[in-house]
């Protein structure tokens, strides 16, 4: 694939037999030349668990399993994803359209050792329950915004992540102008 230089090159990968079922309110996050595609809701109205990678080198899709059979990541959608150092870090999310369970935790993948993990925040901030927020990797830090909760009430706080230690830690956010 040629270098981006002003210039917006459009490719189109061919639906062969691994390639990702239909969804939305998934995720991609990238991570060195692949992009991972995580969750998502399916034309049924599923939740789905599934982690697909697209190499840009080769534009081929394929469906990563966990070397942990026994621990796999909750179905989700409407969570946020973000990529740190070789871990995809999964945020929050729900797993059903209606009458559904909202997440508050987060699921480690180790890109490096095909392993899932889990991990709940338990400190004195701890992150609400949430879906539709949205989330961005600043330094060694993830910031996480809004949602929405599992009572349908539209959040307007601000966290913050840090992934060295790990714990949250809720933000003072002044809506005055300087």
């Amino acid at each position: 694939i040629p270098q981006l230089k002003n210039k917006l090159y459009c490719y189109y990968c061919y639906p062969y037999k691994n390639f990702p079922e239909v969804r939305d309110h998934c995720t991609m996050t990238q991570y060195g030349n692949c992009y991972y595609l995580i969750g998502g809701i399916g034309s049924i109205l599923s939740s789905s668990n599934s982690v697909w990678k697209l190499d840009m080198g080769t534009l081929l899709w394929n469906k990563l399993t966990n070397s942990q059979e026994q621990l796999t990541p909750q179905n989700r959608f409407g969570h946020t994803s973000i990529c740190y150092q070789n871990i995809l870090y999964v945020i929050g999310g729900r797993t059903k359209y209606n009458h559904s369970y909202v997440f508050s935790d987060f699921d480690f993948y180790d890109l490096e050792k095909n392993k899932f993990t889990y991990k709940q925040c338990y400190t004195r901030d701890r992150l609400q329950f949430r879906y539709g927020h949205i989330s961005h990797l600043i330094n060694n830090q993830i910031i996480v915004h809004g949602g929405i909760n599992e009572d349908g009430k539209v959040l307007n706080d601000t966290f913050i992540i840090s992934l060295s230690p790990f714990k949250t830690l809720s933000a003072k956010v002044s809506y005055e102008y300087p």
